[in-house]
């Protein structure tokens, strides 16, 4: 269901997450990246996280808000960051909706998002739909 890998020279913390989560994974999932996490930011002192959801697809109402809550809770100093990648247009229409802030941002291919990690940058809003004022 997921997977991560810590790459030191770039100082980017990769997580992979596969399939149709249930609340349970996305306990699990919160569990597994808050060590991961930790560890990260005790190697880089801050934290730069590539999601890549290329295989998990668009989720259920309640697993997609749950993820928002934790990809937000890992937001902790200033300069951590998050990219979240998803080739699916649609499942990148469902994840925007939870990109409320310049420290995260969403991608179509891994090298974009690894490359706006790498930058240091905020994301600009940087966000895959258009945004109404409704």
């Amino acid at each position: 269901m997921h997977t991560f890998d810590y790459n030191a020279r770039e100082g980017i913390l990769h997580a992979q997450v596969h399939g149709f989560w249930s609340l349970d994974d996305c306990e699990r999932y919160a569990k597994d990246l808050e060590a991961a996490a930790r560890d990260a930011r005790r190697r880089a002192g801050h934290l730069r996280l590539l999601i890549d959801s290329g295989t998990h697809g668009v989720q259920s109402a309640d697993v997609a808000a749950r993820c928002v809550e934790i990809r937000r809770s890992q937001l902790q100093r200033p300069k951590d960051r998050i990219a979240v990648c998803s080739p699916s247009s649609l499942a990148r229409r469902q994840i925007g909706r939870g990109i409320d802030t310049n420290q995260l941002a969403l991608f179509a291919t891994i090298e974009e998002a690894r490359a706006w990690l790498l930058s240091g940058a905020e994301s600009a809003g940087h966000f895959p739909i258009a945004r109404s004022a409704a």
